[in-house]
């Protein structure tokens, strides 16, 4: 009966100090606690965020160009962030975990320049709308000085039949 009682409370208290440490001292996802309580987690004080390796707090995440891991827990471990992917490398680091660079997602960039090259299609329009719209004006200028210019003639004709 003794040894029921002592193992009950030994239980209990791991699962009460997973529980309290869940943000601060979980490593790795086979440690992970039951159930969730983000009210420990804490807040991160970064751009991008990931969930850790248990899928409950926000961490951390990798940027361009910046180191990634497979997991949060690696060893100054970082995941990537939204629209980057983590290209490992073929070694691992001094403690065993596989690491690598974070690079853009091929999708994320061809959303990017898709939206700019519409941008860009819309100004150009618009510049040739307005262009058009100045061709049309000197054409129409050009028009009206070709007939000033003939009525010159005309009147110069008729003065000349005048005098002589």
């Amino acid at each position: 009966m003794s040894w029921l009682l002592i193992t009950t409370t030994v239980l209990s208290s791991l699962m009460v100090r997973d529980a309290e440490t869940w943000g601060v001292n979980v490593k790795y996802a086979v440690n992970c606690p039951d159930r969730c309580n983000p009210s420990v987690c804490g807040a991160p004080s970064c751009s991008r965020t990931v969930l850790d390796d248990c899928g409950c707090c926000m961490v951390c995440a990798a940027g361009r160009g910046e180191h990634c891991y497979r997991t949060v827990s690696g060893m100054h471990g970082v995941k990537c962030g939204p629209g980057f992917f983590c290209e490992f490398y073929k070694d691992e680091d001094d403690y065993g975990d596989e690491y690598g660079v974070c690079k853009a997602d091929t999708e994320e960039i061809d959303a990017m320049a898709n939206k700019k090259l519409a941008e860009d299609i819309e100004e150009i329009k618009k510049a040739l709308g307005f262009m058009s719209q100045e061709i049309t004006q000197v054409a129409t200028e050009q028009r009206g000085l070709k007939e000033l210019l003939e009525e010159i003639k005309q009147l110069k004709k008729e003065a000349q039949e005048l005098m002589t």
